[in-house]
């Protein structure tokens, strides 16, 4: 299905259970949203 006009991109990044940053990256620049909120990731300095 085809998405158009997106605004606000919460997009589940990681590489563990979720997309990589490149296929991330991938996302962002066909929808093109005003805004992206990366989530889902986990790196040393989160609990």
């Amino acid at each position: 299905k085809e998405l158009s006009d997106v605004n606000i991109l919460l997009i589940p990044v990681g590489s563990v259970f979720t997309i990589g940053p490149e296929e991330a990256w991938e996302v962002v620049n066909q929808l093109k949203p005003n805004i992206v909120i990366p989530m889902h990731y986990k790196t040393k300095y989160l609990r």
